[in-house]
């Protein structure tokens, strides 16, 4: 039992390493803080709700002073291809980041992805880290999924992809809707 209990744990922790390895990062304000950016859910999946942001000091502390500020406005982007110069075929400003409960560095702003293939997050605002007795700095950065990662050293977050529909036998074949209301519209695909 031990073992098992062992195993679980490690397979945790490797999950979660994972998952915090599948957000580009990116050093602003002259390097004192980082922005990452990348899917709350990885692999992600067409018509799965998802989507986060993290904001830190370079240490990896949170701002969370009473009187810290982080206002940003994320722009949502459907491009033709994962390439940080790719034509944009969508886009759409989501609603503010909020600080996720429980968390210090972790601001979620969901949206559901209705096409599979290449997205890119706008992040624009102003961050003022008054706890830390930083000056306000204005963001303005762009990651793109896949191939569009602006850090070779670094991991993206992966493009959207089509969930596999199982069992198939319950897929509608005019539509191609399964019974509980997914459809794959790979009118966007980046295959």
């Amino acid at each position: 039992m031990r073992a098992i209990g062992t195993t679980l744990l490690a397979l945790c922790a490797l999950l979660g390493a994972s998952a915090a390895l599948a957000h580009e990062p990116r050093a602003v304000a002259g390097g004192g803080y980082q922005i990452s950016v990348g899917f709350r859910n990885e692999p992600a999946f067409e018509d799965q709700v998802n989507a986060v942001v993290f904001v830190r000091r370079s240490d990896g502390t949170g701002l969370v002073g009473p009187d810290d500020v982080v206002d940003l406005q994320v722009e949502v982007q459907l491009r033709e291809i994962d390439a940080f110069d790719a034509t944009l075929l969508d886009a759409a400003e989501l609603a503010r980041p909020r600080l996720a409960f429980g968390t210090t560095d972790r601001y979620n702003t969901s949206f559901k992805p209705t096409a599979d293939g290449a997205y890119a997050f706008r992040v624009r605002g102003r961050i003022h880290d008054v706890t830390a007795g930083a000056e306000p700095f204005a963001i303005d950065e762009t990651f793109v999924c896949g191939g569009g990662t602006q850090d070779a050293r670094a991991r993206s977050f992966g493009c959207v992809e089509d969930p596999q529909a199982f069992p198939s036998s319950h897929l509608e074949q005019k539509t191609g809707r399964d019974f509980s209301g997914y459809h794959d519209d790979d009118r966007h695909s980046i295959d």
